[in-house]
C-alpha cells in the first residue's frame, strides 16, 4: 500500500528554504517502496537542480500556489511558519496531521515548545523545531549511503557530471569545503591563499573571484546528495546555514559556523547557544566567536591548524547518531514505514 506526505514549502528569500524540506523528503523515500512525497513549492527549475532524476517518482514536484486544485495527503509538513488557509483545510472533512517544521534552535525554552500539539476542526497541529538538546525531535541525519568514501572516486564522479578537471592527485590533501557569506568568503579568501596543505573547495555563485591559486577551486552548483557527500568526505567544512551546519557535525567533521548576522543581534544569543551546547562535549570553540567577528583571520587558521579537533567532535557525533535522528520519531508519530 503507498502511503503519501504533502510537504509545502515556498521559497521565502533563498535557496536554502527549500534545501533542508528536500533533504528530509530524500531519507524519507530512500529506504522506502512505498512512500511518496508531494513537493509544493514555487520554484521548479530550482526543485530539479537540486534533485536527481531517479528520485522524482518518489518526489513529485507541485505548484503551491495552485493548491486549491489538489486534495490534501493525510499527512502534511509546512515549513518555516507556512500559514495554510483554513478555508482549504475545511473543504476537505478528514483527520489530518499538519506537522510545522521551524528553523533549527538550541535554546532551552526548545523542549517546552517542540511538541505543543493543537487541533483545529479535524486537523492536529504539531510544532517541530529541529534542535540537538536531549528530549527534542533531532535534526537530518543523512541515511542514504555515500559512494564515493574516497576522496579519487568522488573527483572522478564530479569530474565528470559537472565537466570539471579537478586533478586526482587532490586526494592526497587534506578537503576544506567553504559555503559561507560574501564578507566572510573575502576574509577567508585573504587567509588562506599561501597555505599548501590543504584543498579549498569554495562556493560562490556570484563568480566574483579567480582563483590565483593551486589549492583553491570555485566550485559549481552542486545537487543537493552530491553537496551532502562532499560534506561528508571534505576533513573540515567552513558553513553558513543551519541544515549545512548539522549535516556536517552528524558526519563527524570539525565545523566553522558563519551564522547569519540578524539585524536584531539574535544571533548572538544563537551563537551563545551552540558553544554552551558543544561546551558539554568538552569542545571550546571560542574560535567561532572570533570567527564571527573581526577577528576572522586568527580564528581561520588556528581552526585549520588545530590538530584534535577530530577526537574532540567524535563525542559530540556519537551523541548525535544515539538521540537526534528526526526520522525515527516521525515514524512513531506518522506510523509510517521509511
Amino acid at each position: 500500500m503507498n502511503s503519501s506526505i504533502d510537504f509545502y514549502v515556498p521559497i521565502i528569500d533563498n535557496y536554502w528554504d527549500i534545501w533542508f524540506a528536500l533533504n528530509l523528503a530524500l531519507n524519507m523515500t530512500s529506504e522506502s517502496k512505498n512512500l511518496k512525497v508531494r513537493f509544493f513549492s514555487d520554484n521548479e527549475e530550482l526543485f530539479n537542480k537540486m534533485i536527481w532524476d531517479n528520485w522524482k517518482e518518489k518526489i513529485t514536484f507541485l505548484n503551491i500556489n495552485e493548491l486549491n486544485n489538489h486534495i490534501p495527503s493525510k499527512n502534511i509538513f509546512t515549513f518555516f511558519d507556512y500559514r495554510l488557509s483554513n478555508d482549504y483545510l475545511k473543504k476537505w472533512e478528514t483527520n489530518k496531521t499538519i506537522i510545522q517544521f521551524w528553523y533549527f534552535l538550541l535554546h532551552k525554552w526548545v523542549e517546552n515548545l517542540h511538541w505543543t500539539t493543537y487541533e483545529i476542526n479535524w486537523d492536529k497541529y504539531i510544532h517541530f523545531i529541529p534542535s540537538l538538546i536531549k528530549n527534542t525531535w533531532g535534526i537530518i541525519i543523512n541515511k542514504i549511503k555515500t559512494r564515493w568514501d574516497i576522496k579519487e572516486n568522488y573527483l572522478n564522479y564530479i569530474n565528470k557530471k559537472y565537466n570539471l578537471k579537478l586533478s586526482k592527485n587532490l586526494a592526497n590533501n587534506k578537503w576544506v569545503s567553504v559555503f559561507v557569506y560574501k564578507d566572510s568568503l573575502s576574509e577567508i579568501l585573504k587567509s588562506i591563499k599561501h597555505r599548501n596543505d590543504e584543498v579549498f573547495f569554495i562556493f560562490d555563485y556570484e563568480n566574483n573571484y579567480k582563483s590565483e591559486s593551486n589549492n583553491l577551486f570555485f566550485m559549481p552548483f552542486l545537487e543537493l546528495l552530491d553537496f551532502n557527500e562532499l560534506l561528508s568526505i571534505c576533513d573540515i567544512n567552513f558553513v553558513r546555514w543551519e541544515n549545512s551546519l548539522c549535516t556536517s557535525l552528524a558526519y563527524w567533521k570539525p565545523t566553522l559556523w558563519d551564522i547569519y548576522k540578524e539585524k536584531n543581534w539574535a544571533h548572538n544569543e544563537k551563537l551563545d547557544d551552540f558553544l554552551k551546547f558543544v561546551w558539554d562535549f568538552w569542545i571550546n570553540l571560542d574560535i567561532l566567536r572570533f570567527f564571527n567577528s573581526s577577528q576572522k583571520n586568527e580564528a581561520i587558521n588556528s581552526f585549520l591548524d588545530k590538530q584534535d579537533f577530530h577526537n574532540l567532535f567524535k563525542f559530540l557525533w556519537n551523541y548525535i547518531e544515539q538521540n537526534c535522528n528526526l526520522l525515527t520519531e516521525l515514524k512513531k508519530i506518522l506510523k509510517i514505514n521509511f
